[in-house]
């Protein structure tokens, strides 16, 4: 009994520790994202201040070229 609650309590470390790491690896990954995704939105905040239009309407175009590549619903409706 003992022995069947002491391998019962490893496993569930196990899988608490695999959750763990799976979180922890998710939370870099977000990072990694939200950081990039800010450098982003600050070169196009300098080229709008600039008064590059150009380069802001580029990084419009990338961030829709993305948007449609990965979060546009299903139906391929936006609005």
């Amino acid at each position: 009994q003992l022995q069947q609650e002491l391998t019962e309590m490893r496993e569930s470390m196990q899988r608490m520790d695999d959750r763990y790491n799976q979180l922890s690896l998710a939370l870099h990954h977000l990072t990694q994202a939200s950081n990039l995704l800010c450098a982003q939105i600050a070169v196009m905040c300098e080229a709008h201040m600039a008064g590059d239009n150009a380069l802001v309407m580029r990084q419009v175009e990338q961030f829709t070229q993305a948007y449609r590549a990965n979060l546009k619903p299903a139906d391929g409706r936006v609005h």
